[in-house]
């Protein structure tokens, strides 16, 4: 498996270093033409007969002249976080193809593949627990006996409903329902196993896709490596 976390601890510093350099730019370019505004009311307006001290005027030169550097600098930074999303964004076409685990009870079937898995972990040990799986209506297609057991586990799910019919293509999730010894309910975490068939990118965002199911990197724990024939 190969991990994901410094593609997404990049993505989402690309993301939010833009989000602050546009804000910055902003501002900058507004104070910028505040001041200009105001050094040209100064000049318009002064005592011909006692004109500003050239000691000020300098002063306020040097403070226009890093006003415009700063709007440059901003601008400067915006192009290298362009190139840096647009350098992520090709090295994501590499992930197409791949099984992803995922943070969450969101799954895509895919008839292709032979078996879909879900994982459930348990944080304490239950007396019973039943694996629901529900299509993207809500409707339960189909119920399973799941371990109760402390830990992780692995649901292997071949597509098909309760009746034995083979679902179609399309986004499912599922849930977990447990309980301990005094009948209390146990919450799971989940996590799915995705096949990645494409990138999306956004103007704020980049995304795995799974057929039609959007997959945000960072809900992302592992990448598995591509399988060969």
């Amino acid at each position: 498996m190969t991990s994901i976390t410094s593609t997404t601890a990049t993505n989402n510093t690309a993301n939010t270093t833009q989000s602050a350099s546009s804000a910055a730019t902003a501002t900058n370019n507004e104070n910028f033409d505040t001041f200009l505004k105001i050094l040209t009311t100064q000049l318009q307006n002064q005592d011909p007969l006692s004109p500003m001290e050239s000691s000020e005027f300098t002063n306020q030169l040097v403070m226009f002249s890093q006003a415009e550097q700063d709007i440059q600098q901003n601008a400067n930074l915006e192009q290298l976080i362009n190139i840096t999303r647009n350098n992520l964004g090709t090295s994501l076409v590499g992930y197409i193809g791949r099984d992803v685990e995922v943070k969450g009870n969101q799954l895509y079937l895919n008839s292709q593949k032979p078996n879909n898995i879900f994982y459930y972990d348990l944080p304490s040990q239950a007396t019973k627990t039943t694996v629901t799986i529900q299509d993207s209506t809500g409707k339960v297609v189909r119920t399973a006996t799941g371990n109760t057991d402390v830990g992780k586990h692995e649901f292997t799910w071949d597509g098909k409903d309760s009746s034995g019919n083979l679902l179609s293509d399309g986004k499912y999730s599922f849930t977990v329902s447990s309980a301990d010894k005094d009948g209390k309910d146990i919450t799971a975490t989940y996590s799915t196993i995705n096949y990645v068939s494409g990138v999306e990118r956004t103007a704020n965002e980049d995304f795995l896709l799974s057929g039609d199911l959007r997959v945000n990197l960072g809900n992302i724990s592992f990448i598995r490596e591509k399988t060969t024939s």
